[in-house]
């Protein structure tokens, strides 16, 4: 249902492009792109809507029953 990328200094923005795709083309409802570094967290839906989520935020998955808190996302 989904998929979650850390993305490292070695990611580039097309890695990450394809990756993104692919995980949606074989089924994720969401694609989780998770920034150690900024403790930032990218969420693109199958919908073609994305939303970044800020370092000290919470995201709430409405497909899966879990809050992903800022702890979570640090290194």
């Amino acid at each position: 249902m989904i998929a979650i990328e850390i993305a490292s200094r070695g990611n580039t923005a097309p890695d990450l492009e394809k990756k993104r795709l692919a995980y949606l083309a074989n089924g994720a409802g969401e694609v989780w792109f998770i920034y150690p570094d900024t403790h930032t967290m990218h969420v693109h839906r199958r919908d073609g809507t994305s939303v970044a989520i800020e370092p000290t935020a919470d995201y709430r998955c409405e497909l899966i029953p879990v809050v992903v808190t800022p702890q979570y996302r640090t290194a």
